[in-house]
């Protein structure tokens, strides 16, 4: 599945939190998670756009959209040279596996 950055949430060095939709015009929230010299590694999570107004209204926290996603099986990850560039490959990630440091501390918004 691909997905296209859609609007830049946070820049810092590179893109550390964006918005990307996918073919089927879902959306997805991604937040850098790694870093490398070769590539960045995002962890994205399906969001409704009810849940995305939420959290850019400050209702919401960053952790809550990954921590209790709407959908524990639409948790994929990206790993591109540049986020901001063309379309990127989501890789599904089990739910149960993705390391405890990725998810942002509470409190976080936008």
């Amino acid at each position: 599945m691909d997905l296209q950055l859609i609007e830049t949430l946070e820049y810092y060095d590179t893109i550390q939190l964006f918005i990307g939709v996918d073919q089927v015009a879902s959306f997805y929230i991604c937040m850098l998670v790694e870093q490398n010299d070769l590539e960045d590694t995002y962890l994205c999570a399906s969001i409704s756009m009810k849940r995305l107004k939420e959290f850019k209204a400050g209702k919401i926290d960053l952790r809550e959209l990954f921590v209790v996603p709407e959908s524990r099986d639409r948790m994929h990850c990206i790993e591109t040279e540049n986020a901001s560039y063309g379309t990127h490959t989501l890789y599904k990630i089990d739910y149960n596996k993705i390391p405890r440091s990725w998810f942002p501390s509470k409190g976080r918004t936008k």
